[in-house]
């Protein structure tokens, strides 16, 4: 994962992240090794978010190759 400081921040902001966390929060509090599946990853801020927010939290990714990761310089 591509951390927020390097530029990416420049190329892409995450819509309503503030709200996702908000509404995911809950869910992943409840456990202590909560899993979450990002099935739209594309450049990374949600779950880059994700995964600030929730330090146990194991993550999968999916993206189709034509875009999001794939495109990332």
């Amino acid at each position: 994962m591509t951390p927020a400081g390097d530029g990416l921040s420049q190329l892409h902001r995450p819509v309503l992240l503030s709200e996702v966390l908000a509404h995911l929060g809950p869910a992943l509090a409840l456990s202590p090794e909560p899993v979450l599946v990002d099935g739209t990853v594309g450049l990374g801020g949600h779950a880059a978010a994700c995964l600030a927010a929730f330090p146990t939290l194991r993550l999968l990714g999916l993206e189709d190759v034509q875009g999001g990761v794939a495109g990332l310089p």
